[in-house]
C-alpha cells in the first residue's frame, strides 16, 4: 500500500515553502520512484568558477558566485536531507 506522509513530514515540507498540491505530489513520487539514483559529474570542468549558489545570512539571502562543483554539493545536500526526511 501507499506510504502516506507523516504530520511531521507534511510540516517540514511547509515551512521550506512548498504548496499543499506540491506536497501532494512530492508524496505521489516517492511511492512511484521509491528508488532515486543521482548520477554526479567530476570532471575537470566542475572547477569552473561559473555558477551561483544561494547563502542566507541573518537579514537575506545572496547570490554568491562559486564553481560549478560547490553548486552541486549543495544541491545533493539539500535532496539529501529531503530523500532522508521522505524516508
Amino acid at each position: 500500500p501507499p506510504r502516506q506522509l507523516t504530520g511531521q513530514q507534511i510540516q517540514y515540507l511547509q515551512q521550506q515553502g512548498f504548496s499543499s498540491g506540491l506536497i501532494r505530489d512530492i508524496s505521489q513520487a516517492a511511492n512511484a520512484f521509491p528508488i532515486r539514483m543521482w548520477v554526479i559529474d567530476n570532471s575537470s570542468s566542475m572547477q569552473t568558477r561559473d555558477s551561483h549558489r544561494l547563502v542566507q545570512n541573518l537579514y537575506n539571502v545572496e547570490i554568491m558566485d562559486c564553481t560549478r562543483w560547490e553548486e552541486v554539493q549543495g544541491c545533493v545536500e539539500y535532496h539529501s536531507q529531503m530523500a532522508g526526511l521522505m524516508g
